[in-house]
């Protein structure tokens, strides 16, 4: 009878010291899980809507993923993909297959598309040129170094060419758009005859008005050939002492048929704004 009531009581005392283990709650896994996939995708894409480089985007948004689960394993001492209730999906057979054929799939269609920009999309050629020159221009004796490499290379400009240029253009604009608040013009010299200090010179002026807004303009800009003489200031550009403008002269109109150098001059028009306002 004493045997019986000391084993009741020895059991009955290891049941009040025995307490069952609380459960580990997935819910903490999954969100860490969640946040970890989604910040990729979405640091990639935010950095590349806010005009950073492709590669960048790329490179910041994988140090993301590797911050948060650094930061997990600070915080909580472990990192989900390690625990149970995802161990299926790493260990899974077919789990390296399927990676792959995902892989593949999506290099497939990057190439597609890059195809498809390099055939169809004019920008590119820059960048392919650019890589082409720097490849050729880096060795002198790489095969087509002498032919790629003179293209290449800037055109050195006087100071005087330069300030008469600039001259013709801030002139152009204070006449032919003499209540523009910003606007810009391009010339195209016909003649001229430089002294000492005065110049004659003749010149098509193409002049465009720019918006607070856009680069971009639906009208046509202010145009005429100038005829006009100029005298040297003590800072070493050009004021005009005599002007004449010019719309019906068999050369105002040759130049004006010229739709390949009007677009030229609005393209420059164009970077130049976009310079400007960026």
């Amino acid at each position: 009878m004493l045997y019986l009531w000391q084993s009741f009581m020895k059991g009955k005392s290891v049941s009040r010291r025995i307490k069952p283990a609380p459960k580990e709650k997935p819910t903490s896994d999954t969100a860490w899980a969640v946040v970890t996939m989604a910040s990729f995708p979405i640091v990639a894409l935010s950095l590349a809507a806010m005009g950073w480089k492709s590669y960048t985007a790329f490179i910041m948004a994988c140090l993301a993923t590797l911050a948060i689960l650094l930061i997990e394993a600070i915080v909580r001492g472990r990192v989900w993909i390690f625990q149970k209730q995802y161990q299926h999906i790493f260990d899974h057979q077919e789990t390296p297959f399927r990676i792959l054929v995902v892989t593949g799939g999506v290099l497939l269609v990057l190439e597609t598309i890059l195809l498809i920009q390099f055939f169809q999309n004019p920008a590119i050629d820059g960048y392919i040129l650019n890589l082409v020159a720097r490849k050729q221009c880096y060795s002198s004796q790489a095969p087509f170094a002498h032919l790629i490499c003179p293209m290449f290379e800037r055109a050195s400009v006087s100071k005087q060419a330069y300030a008469l240029d600039y001259s013709m253009e801030q002139a152009a604009k204070s006449h032919l758009m003499p209540t523009a608040l910003a606007g810009s013009c391009m010339v195209v010299p016909v003649s001229q005859s430089n002294g000492a200090a005065t110049c004659a010179a003749k010149f098509f002026a193409y002049c465009q008005a720019w918006q607070a807004d856009s680069c971009q303009h639906s009208n046509p800009g202010e145009v005429a050939m100038v005829t006009a003489q100029f005298t040297k200031n003590s800072e070493g550009f050009y004021v005009p002492t005599a002007w004449q403008e010019d719309r019906q002269s068999e050369e105002y109109q040759k130049i004006m048929g010229n739709k390949d150098l009007l677009q030229y001059l609005e393209k420059k028009l164009y970077d130049r704004c976009v310079s400007e306002f960026r």
